[in-house]
C-alpha cells in the first residue's frame, strides 16, 4: 500500500508530507496462522503510526475463504480497495507468499513491522523472531503457540 504524499504549506513553501492513508477493513484468510494474527494485531496497537481511523470507526477484521472472495465482497460493500489492507493473501505487500515464490525467512509479521517501521524495537524484534520461526520451520515444538492455533481450527 502505498502511502500519498501531499503538499503542506509553511511560510509560503510547499513541503512534502507523507499523509497517512485512512484504512477502514483488515483482511485475512480463514483459519490464519500465528504470523497473519501478529501482523493483525501489529495494525491494531501501532497502524497509526503509517494510517487513521477513528475510535468509533476502528478497522474491521475480516476473515475470508480467498482473496478472490475478499475482493468481492469489498466490491459489493462498496470498500474502496485502498482502504484494505490485505494480510497474507492475494501475493501483496503484506504477504510473503508472492508470485514468483515465498519470500525467504520472512512472514507477514516482519513485512508489517517493517511498514510501521516498528521491527528494530527490542521487544517486537524478539516477537517477530519467534513467530517466523514458527510460520517457516517445520520441526516446530508440539506445543507452541502456532501448533495449537492451527490444532483447534
Amino acid at each position: 500500500m502505498r502511502i500519498e504524499q501531499g503538499p503542506e504549506k509553511k511560510d509560503g513553501g510547499c513541503v512534502e508530507k507523507p499523509r497517512r492513508q485512512k484504512i477502514t477493513h483488515i483482511v485475512t484468510h480463514l483459519r490464519p496462522h500465528l504470523d497473519e494474527l501478529v501482523a493483525m494485531a501489529l495494525i491494531k496497537l501501532f497502524g497509526q503510526r503509517k494510517w487513521y481511523w477513528t475510535l468509533e470507526n476502528p478497522p474491521v477484521i475480516r476473515f475470508e475463504p480467498s482473496y478472490e472472495s475478499a475482493l468481492t465482497h469489498c466490491v459489493e460493500e462498496k470498500i474502496a480497495l485502498n482502504r484494505v489492507v490485505f494480510i497474507g493473501i492475494g501475493h501483496g505487500e503484506f504477504d510473503e507468499h508472492r508470485i514468483e515464490g515465498r519470500l525467504p525467512n520472512t512472514c507477514s509479521a516482519d513485512l508489517v513491522a517493517r511498514f510501521l517501521e516498528i521491527d528494530r524495537w527490542p521487544n517486537v524484534r524478539t516477537l517477530l523472531i519467534n513467530v517466523r520461526k514458527s510460520d517457516t520451520e517445520a520441526g516446530q515444538e508440539m506445543l507452541s503457540v502456532a501448533t495449537v492455533l492451527k490444532t483447534l481450527q
